[in-house]
This record gives C-alpha cells, sequence and structure tokens, in this order.
C-alpha cells in the first residue's frame, strides 16, 4: 500500500490492486537531500518483531514436535504387516501414518498394496492425491487419464486442473462438461465451472454455478469469495461485499477473502466495515504484511492516525519497505508533526533506487510536505 500525501488531504485513494499487495498509483518528483532514518521509530519496529505470533506456523510446529510420534507409531505397525497385509484398512492406516510422519513414498507404497487388492476407487484417487502433493503431476495425469472418464466425475476435475496447470483454459472445460454430464448438480464440479466461466467472462453464468454449488456447502468460504469476485466484473460492489463479508463470517482466517474485502471496502470508502475483520485476523496471524498494510489504510483514511500507524510499525517489523515508511510520513503529517514526517519520508528514499515508483511518490510527498510548512529554501 502506497499513500499520496496530497491525496489523502482529499480523503480520495486510488487503489490498483496486485496479487499479493495492494498500491495506490501517483508521479513522482524530484529528489531531495536525504537525512538520517527516524531511530525511534526503527527501534519500536525491532522491538514489535517479537510478536509475530501466527497460528498457521504454531501449527506446523507442533505437527513438527509429534513427528517422532507419528514415527514410532507407523513402526510399531509396520511390524504387523506379515499378519495383515491382505487388509485394505489395515494398508490404508499404514498410508496415513507414513504420511503424517512425512514417508510420502512410503505412504503411495501402501496405497498401491491396497489399490491391487480392491476395486474400490478411493485408492486410485487417493493415489492420484499422494502423487500431487509431491508435485509428480505427470504420473498424477497418467493415473487419472486411465480410469473411466465416462463415470468418473472426480477424474474429470483433475483432468481439468492439470489442463489448467498448462493454461489450456478449452481442454479443461471438456472435462468439467463431462463431471456436469456426470452430475450437474455436483458441488466441486460447479465450482470449477464457475471459475472456467469467469475467465471466458461469462460472470453471469458463473453465479449460477457458483450458487449450485454453495447448495451443497453453504458454509465454503472459497465459493462465496468466487461470487463477489464475479459480482465485481459485473460492476455490483455492493453484492460483491455482502458476499464478502460472509466469506469471511465463515472463515475468519481466509486471507483472500479478507484482502479482497479491505480493498472493496476501501475502494467504495466504507473502510470501518473491514477494520472489525481486520483485527480479529490479526489475532491469530500477526505476520501478514499484507493485512497490516490494510489496517493502516483503513485507519488513515477514518483519519485515525495513531491506529493507523501502530498498524504501520507492526508492518514495517515484518517487512521494512519504503511503502511502509512513505505512508508513515503521511500518518504524521496529518497529526501536524512536521519533522517526523520529513524524517519518514527521507527514510522512505533511501530504501529503493531513485527512478523507482516508491522514491519518487516519497520525494513527492516530501515536497508537498516542505510547501505546506512554507520551507521553500529546503
Amino acid at each position: 500500500m502506497i499513500t499520496n500525501l496530497a491525496d489523502t488531504k482529499e480523503s480520495s485513494l486510488s487503489v490498483i490492486s496486485s496479487q499479493i499487495e495492494l498500491v495506490l498509483e501517483d508521479e513522482g518528483s524530484t529528489s531531495l537531500t536525504l537525512v538520517l532514518p527516524p531511530f525511534e521509530d526503527i527501534q519500536e519496529m525491532q522491538v514489535l518483531k517479537n510478536q509475530h505470533f501466527s497460528l498457521k506456523q504454531f501449527i506446523e510446529q507442533k505437527w513438527l514436535d509429534q513427528k517422532d510420534d507419528f514415527i514410532s507409531e507407523f513402526n510399531l505397525l509396520e511390524k504387523k504387516f506379515s499378519r495383515f497385509e491382505k487388509s485394505t484398512t489395515y494398508l490404508t492406516r499404514l498410508a496415513n501414518l507414513a504420511e503424517m510422519a512425512g514417508m510420502l513414498d512410503k505412504g503411495r507404497e501402501f496405497l498401491n498394496n491396497a489399490k491391487a487388492l480392491s476395486d474400490d476407487l478411493f485408492f486410485e484417487h487417493r493415489l492420484g492425491e499422494s502423487l500431487i502433493a509431491t508435485n509428480n503431476f505427470k504420473e498424477a495425469e497418467l493415473l487419472f487419464s486411465s480410469l473411466n472418464l465416462k463415470t468418473n466425475l472426480y477424474a474429470n476435475l483433475r483432468m481439468a486442473f492439470f489442463e489448467v496447470q498448462r493454461n489450456q483454459f478449452e481442454n479443461a472445460q471438456e472435462f468439467v462438461n463431462q463431471a456436469l454430464r456426470i452430475d450437474n448438480l455436483n458441488s466441486a464440479a460447479n465450482m470449477v465451472a464457475g471459475a472456467l466461466a469467469i475467465l471466458n467472462s461469462e460472470f453471469e453464468q458463473a453465479i449460477r454455478f457458483f450458487r449450485i454449488a454453495e447448495e451443497d456447502r453453504p458454509s465454503s468460504s472459497a465459493i462465496k469469495t468466487n461470487k463477489a469476485i464475479a459480482y465485481l466484473y459485473l460492476q455490483n460492489p455492493s453484492k460483491a461485499l455482502i458476499e464478502l463479508k460472509k466469506a469471511v463470517s465463515i472463515d475468519p482466517l481466509n486471507q483472500n477473502a479478507l484482502l479482497l474485502l479491505a480493498d472493496l471496502a476501501h475502494s467504495e470508502k466504507c473502510d470501518e466495515d473491514a477494520i472489525p475483520s481486520l483485527r480479529f485476523f490479526l489475532k491469530f496471524e500477526r505476520s501478514s504484511p499484507e493485512i497490516w498494510a490494510r489496517l493502516a489504510r483503513a485507519h488513515l483514511q477514518l483519519e485515525n492516525t495513531s491506529e493507523a500507524i501502530a498498524a504501520l510499525k507492526h508492518q514495517g517489523s515484518i517487512a521494512d519497505t519504503a511503502d511502509v515508511w512513505n505512508n508513515l510520513g503521511v500518518a504524521y503529517s496529518m497529526q501536524g508533526k512536521f519533522g517526523k514526517a520529513f524524517e519518514s519520508f527521507s527514510h522512505a528514499m533511501k530504501k529503493d533506487g531513485v527512478d523507482t515508483r516508491s522514491y519518487l511518490l516519497a520525494a513527492r510527498n516530501i515536497a508537498n510536505l516542505l510547501v505546506d510548512n512554507e520551507e521553500y529554501t529546503d
């Protein structure tokens, strides 16, 4: 997120979206003399680095802590192999433990043994998913393509997945159409069909697919997020906001939905609608600079400058970028703290090269700051 000082004073922010962050488009100006970085803010960001709790990272660490337990349980169960090697239930249990212990190749070995003992497609599908999980896409595609695509809906959707990976959307559509012929009310098939409809600019059709999909999965945050995207393409932001609020209420840790909600709320000048969800997310995932950036932007828009500065310092403790320092300068200038604003803009100019957008934006903001304070000689 990059904020222009002049735009902020007019309470008008222009947003450009990107895959990983939101920036504000602006032009640069001449460079100015640089000063020392604001040490007080830097020191505070260093302290905040110790407060980056992440629920996701905590769970991953817990899994690593228990990995030895899974290995021990696997070793104990494997000793009974000679007695139960013809049992698909036993082999599935071994495969599950092997996967939880991180031994994916070993897990596939037991799944193959189970598949040889049973005609149940469950084992084919499980084996295919295991191959995908280890990026063995060619083997996985060969497996799914060998299944009866006239009757196997799951295999058709997986084949569509491989075609999408290659950007062969027409081929993917054929597999999805076949899946819908097998079961036109299947949630997964309609969700994929809706996504392809968006890619084909068939936005109203996409919404119809998503509505069918959510009949079977009304608590799917992802489906509601996809519906919101379709509504955005139809230039219906009010309905998109409704769907995104539903998506975030279902899964408050869905970062994709939350980022879209925050960006849309900002563009629709209702930043206050996103702040509660942003705050809740940050109770569990404090290591996302994108979320801190959007919380700071929302507070800046609402002129809650102290809250904005606190959020920006959290963001800077994770990702020390020119954007953070530029926006700190905007916040300090809104508070009337000329010296700290000048230091922040100056430090932003030091972060990147002279010809970069962030440098030019910070230079323009510092020029506006000097003019506003009648410091023409600087």
